[in-house]
């Protein structure tokens, strides 16, 4: 009898660097930020893709929104928050939030520059003077670019936006600005970024006299603030300014709303993708209304009516979780998770942040170059 042969095949086991570098981009962009860090360590390889461009737009698409944390004293803190399905929950608790503490390695010369608004991962600094100077700002990459200035001392710039072009794949600047002499005779003017000088822009920039806060939103192509004064008692409007067709706009805010309670107790924020305002008066309940149709008057709904256990003023909401939960930052006691079913709050475990006041700031974590982004090619689409 003939004996049969047998015959074992192998498994080839790849090494790390026979692995195709798209595949390792893929890998890396949906990674925590923290990792994505030290993944930065591994090879000069590895470091390489990080600032790869396509990597940029990878990560940018899966990275979730999350909030810095704008301290008075000490340095920002970055909030992360993974989704429910994530890597280390099955039953969407924020058991997972990750605080990054942000190594900024920036120093700007004096004090630090006032901070504005975030679009697409980057800041606008403004460091008030004469002249004022304009910078954007990555805090992820620790790049940042100083923005032409403007020496004609005959206007007063009061008030500055970022933003972002889908059509032309460009980050904008909006300047808002005033003849000295003349309070009431406003100009409008954009500086493309990568360019070396400011356009004045055409429009009705009276209305718009209150200018973009620290808590502007970037949604859908417009930069969009609240009202801190009000020109006439008819101006009860989300004040917006869409970058692609360079137009200043009005979101009109719930009928319930008025004037007193507008300017001075209403905020403006994100959640679920859609526009919210929530009262933030001294008052133990917190409302938050959201804008599910956006643009659209009627589609404006109180969402949630919340008993808190401190007075609203401090209570900022950031992000509606997978599981219903919605994740609250609170100056000074940090962060917590509110139940709407159970109508309860609960701590998430973050007991480490410092105690003091500080600014939450809507922020996506970015790994775009500015260089890139004064080319138009941060967000190049894989094909």
């Amino acid at each position: 009898m003939k004996r049969s042969r047998i015959t074992t095949q192998r498994k080839k086991v790849l090494s790390i660097t026979e692995i195709p570098d798209d595949m390792i981009s893929d890998i890396l962009s949906r990674l925590p930020l923290k990792s994505i860090f030290s993944c930065r360590c591994v090879c000069k390889t590895w470091c390489s893709l990080l600032l790869d461009p396509n990597f940029a737009a990878l990560h940018y698409a899966r990275a979730p929104q999350g909030v810095i944390l704008h301290f008075v004293i000490q340095r920002d803190l970055y909030l992360e928050v993974e989704s429910s399905g994530s890597r280390n929950s099955s039953r969407g608790s924020t058991s997972n939030a990750v605080v990054t503490k942000l190594n900024t390695k920036l120093e700007f010369p004096e004090r630090m520059p006032h901070r504005l608004n975030s679009c697409n991962g980057l800041f606008l600094f403004i460091k008030f003077g004469f002249p004022i100077t304009c910078s954007i700002y990555n805090p992820i990459t620790g790049e940042y670019m100083i923005l032409p200035q403007d020496k004609n001392d005959a206007f007063s710039q009061i008030g500055f936006g970022l933003g972002f072009s889908q059509k032309t794949n460009q980050f904008k600047v909006l300047r808002i600005s005033f003849y000295t002499k003349i309070l009431m005779q406003l100009k409008a003017e954009i500086h493309t970024v990568g360019t070396n000088s400011w356009r004045s822009i055409g429009g009705d920039v009276l209305p718009k006299l209150c200018c973009p806060s620290p808590q502007s939103i970037f949604l859908n192509g417009a930069l969009h603030w609240m009202p801190e004064t009000l020109l006439s008692s008819n101006l009860i409007d989300i004040n917006s300014f869409d970058f692609e067709n360079e137009e200043f706009q009005s979101i009109p805010l719930p009928a319930q709303f008025g004037v007193e309670r507008i300017t001075r107790t209403a905020r403006l924020g994100l959640l679920g993708g859609c526009l919210c305002i929530y009262d933030t008066s001294f008052s133990p309940q917190l409302d938050i209304w959201m804008m599910k149709d956006y643009g659209v008057k009627e589609s404006w709904t109180k969402q949630y009516v919340i008993e808190t256990p401190e007075f609203s003023r401090s209570f900022h909401p950031v992000r509606i979780l997978d599981n219903g939960e919605i994740l609250f930052v609170k100056c000074v006691i940090g962060i917590l998770a509110y139940n709407p079913r159970e109508k309860k709050f609960r701590d998430v475990g973050v007991s480490w942040l410092p105690k003091e006041n500080f600014l939450p700031i809507d922020f996506t974590s970015s790994f775009v170059s500015l260089k890139n982004a004064a080319t138009g090619q941060h967000f190049q689409q894989n094909e």
